[in-house]
């Protein structure tokens, strides 16, 4: 898991709400997308405009969002779903949980109060990983690889 950005500066808001739809693909229908039309900034000229100001004023605009339709797992609805500075925020949707105008610090976060089946979803997935098993070796050091594994790892 990566740490988060030192400033909640949102530059490449189409990218990141890309990304998050990709990393949630197993809780949400596969038609779910990136509306990139009623998103800004969407060309190379713009992003070099957004980060010219963010250099200069240290703020993002409030211009700066992406919008997403997200289709919901087993006929639940959808949702319009925005990513801007203050987060991710329904601004519509058809599940019959409404939860419009909350914004969210994650999509995750969203998927979880607008959609039962993407709960079930997630714990499946989550069931499905410890099904696999832990390797026989957790703790890899780069520095000895004969060291010992750290007693906390039992």
């Amino acid at each position: 898991m990566s740490s988060p950005p030192p400033s909640n500066i949102l530059q490449d808001p189409i990218g990141e709400l890309d990304a998050a739809l990709r990393s949630h693909a197993f809780g949400i229908d596969p038609l779910s997308h990136v509306l990139v039309d009623q998103s800004f900034p969407r060309t190379n000229a713009e992003r070099a405009s957004v980060a010219s100001q963010v250099r200069a004023t240290k703020q993002t605009s409030d211009r700066v969002h992406a919008r997403a339709k997200i289709v919901l797992l087993e006929k639940e609805g959808e949702a319009e779903v925005v990513l801007d500075q203050r987060g991710y925020t329904i601004e519509n949707t058809t599940a019959p949980v409404q939860v419009t105008s909350h914004t969210f610090e994650s999509l995750d976060a969203l998927l979880i109060a607008l959609s039962p089946a993407y709960v079930r979803a997630m714990n499946d997935a989550v069931a499905a990983r410890f099904a696999q098993g832990v390797s026989e070796r957790r703790y890899h050091g780069h520095e000895d690889e004969d060291a010992e594994e750290p007693k906390w790892i039992d």
